[in-house]
C-alpha cells in the first residue's frame, strides 16, 4: 500500500469510506447510463465534488483538530442526508426502465387479503389526517433528535456506531431505488387518492410536491431506519426508547396510511436495515481491533 493509501485508511472513517465509495459508484454511474439521465455531467460532476468534500472535511479534521472541524466532521454526512435523497432521485429509471409496483401490490394482498392502505382510509378524519402528515414528516426529526441524544452523552463510540447504522441504512435504500424503482400506492394503486386534512395537511401536501419524488419507495428508507434507531436507543439510551418508539409506530402506519409505502417495503427496508446495521456495526469493530478507529480526534481550541 503506497503513502497515499496508507494516508487515507488512517484518517478515514469506515463510514467515510461508505459515502465516498458511494458518491464515486454514482458518478460512474451517471456517465455509463448518461442517455437515460438529464444533464448527467452535471450529476457525475457533483457527486465527485461530494467525494472530496468527504476527504477533505476527514482530512482536515485529523490534521487540524480544532474543536469545529471535529464537531463538523461527526455532523456533516448525517446533515446532508436530504440532500443525499434529493440527488438519489437522479438515477430512477437510469437503468431499468419498468417499476415494481404491481409485484408489490400482490404481495401486500396475498398478505392481507385487502389493500392496506384503502383499508386505513376507512378510518380517514381530518385529524387523523393531519396527525399522519406530521408523522410521516417525522422522520427527519427522528433521525436527528437519535444523533443528539447519543452526542450530548458524550459517548463518542456508540454514537459512531449509531451514525454509521443510519448511513448504511439509508444510502444502501438510495441504491436499492436505482435497482428497484418503486413509486408507492399514491401513484400507481391509489391514483386518486385524496388526502383530506385540515391546514397540516395542505401544507404537507405542498412540502412533498415540491420535494418528493416517484421511484423511490422500495425498500423503505423509514423502516430500515427507524426501526433500527429505536433498537439502539434501547440499548444504549433507554430513556428516550419509548418516545422514540411511540413516534417510529407513528411513523411507520403513516407511511401506509397516506399511500407513501407498500407494507412489502417497509418490511423489506427492516430486513435491509437490520443487515445494514449488522454490516456497519461489525465494520466499526474491526476497525477498533485494529487500531485504525478512535473515538473522535483530539480536539484543541481554536487560537
Amino acid at each position: 500500500m503506497g503513502r497515499v493509501g496508507a494516508r487515507l485508511v488512517q484518517m478515514m472513517r469506515p463510514v467515510d469510506w461508505l459515502v465516498a465509495g458511494y458518491q464515486l459508484a454514482m458518478a460512474v454511474a451517471a456517465v455509463v447510463f448518461r442517455d437515460n439521465i438529464d444533464s448527467w455531467a452535471t450529476v457525475s460532476s457533483r457527486h465527485l465534488l461530494a467525494l472530496a468534500v468527504v476527504v477533505t472535511v476527514r482530512g482536515l479534521a485529523v490534521k487540524y483538530p480544532r474543536r469545529w472541524l471535529v464537531v463538523l466532521s461527526e455532523w456533516y454526512i448525517g446533515l446532508a442526508l436530504p440532500l443525499a435523497y434529493a440527488w438519489a432521485g437522479d438515477f430512477v429509471h437510469a437503468v431499468f426502465p419498468w417499476k415494481i409496483d404491481r409485484t408489490l401490490y400482490a404481495v401486500d394482498l396475498w398478505m392481507f387479503g385487502a389493500d392496506p392502505t384503502d383499508f386505513l382510509q376507512r378510518f380517514a378524519r381530518p385529524w387523523l389526517t393531519d396527525l399522519m402528515q406530521l408523522s410521516y414528516c417525522s422522520f427527519f426529526l427522528i433521525l436527528f433528535s437519535g444523533y443528539l441524544v447519543l452526542y450530548l452523552k458524550g459517548d463518542r463510540k456508540h454514537y459512531q456506531d449509531y451514525e454509521f447504522v443510519v448511513i448504511a441504512g439509508l444510502y444502501g435504500t438510495y441504491a436499492w431505488f436505482m435497482l428497484l424503482p418503486a413509486h408507492s400506492p399514491r401513484f400507481i394503486t391509489c391514483p386518486d387518492l385524496m388526502l383530506q386534512g385540515g391546514w397540516i395537511t395542505e401544507k404537507i401536501n405542498r412540502l412533498l410536491a415540491d420535494n418528493a419524488y416517484a421511484g423511490g419507495a422500495f425498500p423503505s428508507g423509514h423502516g430500515a431506519v427507524s426501526v433500527s434507531i429505536c433498537a439502539f436507543l434501547w440499548r444504549y439510551a433507554r430513556r428516550w426508547a419509548p418516545l422514540f418508539t411511540l413516534l417510529t409506530l407513528l411513523l411507520l402506519l403513516s407511511t401506509v396510511y397516506g399511500g407513501y409505502h407498500y407494507v412489502i417495503d417497509l418490511l423489506a427496508g427492516m430486513v435491509h436495515g437490520g443487515l445494514a446495521s449488522l454490516g456497519a456495526i461489525l465494520w466499526n469493530r474491526e476497525w477498533r481491533r485494529r487500531g485504525l478507529l478512535q473515538a473522535s480526534p483530539s480536539a484543541r481550541r481554536d487560537g
